[in-house]
C-alpha cells in the first residue's frame, strides 16, 4: 500500500469517526429531548393540572359508574311505577367531561323538573358515554328502553355525532397514519404519551400544510353529504330512537343541540360568528331539521348564548379542554325544562 493510500485511508478513518461522534451526539440529544418532553408533560399532568383520566377523574371531578357501565347512580331496570321518568342519550358532552354530576345538564334539569312540580317522582337517567355518535346512541337506547319505559327521550347533540369514528377521519389521514402507527405505538407502549401525541399532532400538521390530508373541519364535512354512508346512519338512527319511543310513550323525543365553543382560550362570539363558528352553526341546523323530520321535538341554544354568554370562554378547563361549562349546561337545562313545561308532558 503506498503513502497515498494510507493516508487517503487515514482520512477516511477520520472522517468515518467524526460521523460516527456526530451521530452519538445526535442521538444523546434526541434521547435528552425525549426525557425533557415527558418530564415536563408528566410535570403538568401531576403538578399542574387536575387529575384527568376519564375513568376515575374528569378533570379533578371523582366519577361515578353504575352496575351497567354508565356514569349515573345504580337503578333497578325495571319500569318507574309513579313519577316520570327521562332518559337522556348523548356522547361526551352529556357525560359531562370536567363536571361534577351536579353540574351536568342532566342533573339540572332534574333540580328543575322537581321544583316545578314538586309532587312528582321526577327521574333523569343519564346515559350518555363519551365518543359515542348516535349510532351508538341508538343502540344503547334500543337496549334499555322496553325493560325502563321511560316517559320522554332526549337526545343531546354534538357536531361529531354522524361520524361514528373520530371526527378528524378521512380515507386520507387513514393511510399517511399507517406510517407511523408502528413508532406511534411502540412510544405509547413504553410510556411515552408526551413524545407520541407531539409526535403525531407535528406529522399532521405537516400533512395538512402540505395538502396530503384535510383539515378536520374539511373531513367531518363530508359526514354531512346527505348522500354519505355516515349521514344515512344518522338519520337512520334517529328514526329509530323515535320508532321505539313511539312503543312506549305518547310524548315524542327531544333532540338538543348542545352548542358549544370553539376555543379553550378566548371566548366565542355567537353575535359575530367567524368562519369555523358559521359552519358549526350549519352542521347543527342540518342535523335539526334532520331530527324534526324523523319525528323529535327540536331545541337548540344560540339565542341563549347571544344573550347570556357574551365574553364568556365557553370551556370547562382554560387553554386544556373546550367541553361546555357549568354555565352552559345551565343554559341546557333551563332551556330543556322550557320545552318540557311547554308542552304539558308532566302532568
Amino acid at each position: 500500500m503506498t503513502n497515498t493510500q494510507k493516508k487517503a485511508g487515514n482520512v477516511i478513518a477520520k472522517i468515518a469517526r467524526a460521523l460516527l461522534i456526530e451521530l452519538c451526539i445526535l442521538f444523546i440529544l434526541f434521547c435528552l429531548l425525549i426525557i425533557g418532553i415527558e418530564i415536563y408533560c408528566g410535570y403538568k399532568r401531576i403538578y399542574v393540572l387536575p387529575p384527568n383520566d376519564s375513568v376515575n377523574y374528569t378533570w379533578g371531578h371523582k366519577v361515578r359508574w353504575n352496575s351497567i357501565g354508565f356514569r349515573e347512580k345504580n337503578f333497578p331496570l325495571t319500569p318507574l311505577e309513579e313519577g316520570f321518568r327521562i332518559m337522556l342519550l348523548g356522547d361526551s358532552l352529556t357525560w359531562g367531561v370536567g363536571l361534577d354530576e351536579s353540574q351536568r345538564f342532566s342533573n339540572l334539569l332534574a333540580h328543575y323538573l322537581e321544583e316545578r312540580y314538586p309532587h312528582t317522582d321526577i327521574e333523569v337517567l343519564n346515559f350518555g358515554l363519551g365518543g359515542g355518535p348516535t349510532t351508538l346512541e341508538a343502540h344503547i337506547f334500543n337496549k334499555y328502553y322496553k325493560a325502563l319505559r321511560p316517559h320522554l327521550v332526549i337526545v343531546g347533540f354534538c357536531v361529531n355525532d354522524p361520524q361514528p369514528r373520530s371526527q378528524d377521519y378521512s380515507e386520507e389521514r387513514e393511510y399517511y397514519f399507517k406510517k407511523i402507527k408502528p413508532f406511534l405505538r411502540f412510544l405509547y407502549q413504553y410510556n411515552f404519551q408526551g413524545t407520541a401525541s407531539l409526535m403525531s399532532h407535528a406529522y399532521e400538521n405537516f400533512l395538512i400544510k402540505q395538502k396530503k390530508i384535510p383539515f378536520w373541519t374539511e373531513a367531518l364535512d363530508r359526514t354531512y353529504n346527505p348522500s354519505s354512508q355516515e349521514w344515512q346512519g344518522f338519520y337512520e338512527a334517529l328514526e329509530n330512537i323515535v320508532t321505539m319511543s313511539k312503543e312506549i310513550t305518547p310524548y315524542p323525543p327531544i333532540f338538543i343541540s348542545l352548542n358549544q365553543g370553539l376555543n379553550d382560550k378566548e371566548p366565542t362570539d355567537y353575535n359575530n360568528p367567524d368562519k369555523y363558528l358559521q359552519l358549526y352553526l350549519k352542521w347543527y341546523h342540518q342535523a335539526e331539521r334532520a331530527a324534526q323530520q324523523a319525528g323529535f321535538i327540536v331545541v337548540n341554544c344560540e339565542d341563549e348564548f347571544k344573550e347570556q354568554l357574551k365574553g364568556h370562554l365557553m370551556a370547562v378547563v382554560y387553554g386544556e379542554d373546550a367541553h361546555p361549562s357549568p354555565e352552559m349546561n345551565e343554559i341546557y337545562a333551563k332551556k330543556l325544562a322550557e320545552t318540557i313545561y311547554a308542552h304539558s308532558f308532566i302532568k
